[in-house]
């Protein structure tokens, strides 16, 4: 876990240098979802999963009650249709899409159920390929 979270460190400050730079906005939006998934991994990440997760379930309580829907459970639903569109081929990734990679692997640990799950572990699998490119690399 202490390899999780150094590299999800160093993923998310090289992509503080590309975000700054303005340069290569796809692979900036793929390193901070690494870096997003793996600081997830730890004590912080698990402190920060945790903060989010009771905040998103207040949240989609009270919206689920007055609109009918858990919005946060829309909200991420939202995002990663988004960040798969942005990085798909022949598509720009603009800005938005590294703060969408950030956050969307602590918001999909607020989803409770199966939708959760398998979305986690769709993020995770992801961050893992490339990950693991990115390990290869240095």
């Amino acid at each position: 876990m202490v390899l999780s979270t150094i590299g999800g460190v160093i993923a998310l400050a090289l992509a503080g240098v590309l975000f700054y730079l303005k340069i290569f906005k796809k692979t900036t939006a793929a390193l901070t979802l690494v870096g997003g998934t793996a600081i997830t991994g730890g004590i912080g990440g698990h402190i920060l999963t945790s903060a989010v997760s009771w905040t998103s379930t207040m949240v989609g309580h009270v919206t689920a009650t007055v609109v009918g829907i858990a919005v946060p459970f829309v909200l991420s639903l939202v995002l990663t249709v988004i960040y798969i569109h942005d990085m798909w081929p022949k598509k720009g990734a603009k800005t938005r899409t590294a703060g969408i990679g950030l956050v969307l692997p602590i918001l999909a640990q607020g989803i409770p159920g199966s939708v959760g799950a398998t979305l986690t572990g769709a993020i995770a699998m992801i961050a893992g390929l490339l990950s693991g490119f990115i390990g290869s690399i240095f």
